[in-house]
């Protein structure tokens, strides 16, 4: 019976160590959605408003407004790019648990 103790107690804390990992994993993933928002805003728009004012990429007036629909940039980057991999990583692992 101690041992039996042992290993539920030694399978919680694998457990929470596992969920630990997944959640710096999800944080990690929206953070990097967030950075590539910030990053490629101003570009994304550029290049937006010159395909559709049929303009020069580098005209000033592409440029005025960079971070304009920010929060749009944001909510996609971070669920598309950003989780991708980091979901994937979960899921791969919760697979391979399964399997074993």
């Amino acid at each position: 019976k101690p041992f039996k103790n042992f290993m539920e107690t030694e399978t919680a804390s694998a457990d929470k160590a596992s969920n630990n990992a997944n959640i710096k994993r999800l944080i990690c993933g929206l953070s990097s959605g967030a950075i590539q928002s910030f990053i490629f805003n101003p570009w994304d728009r550029a290049l937006y408003l010159s395909v559709t004012k049929k303009r020069q990429f580098f005209h000033r007036e592409n440029w005025k407004n960079p971070y304009q629909g920010f929060g749009q940039s944001v909510c996609i980057r971070m669920l598309s790019a950003g989780l991708y991999f980091p979901l994937e990583d979960i899921c791969m692992i919760s697979v391979q648990n399964k399997i074993k």
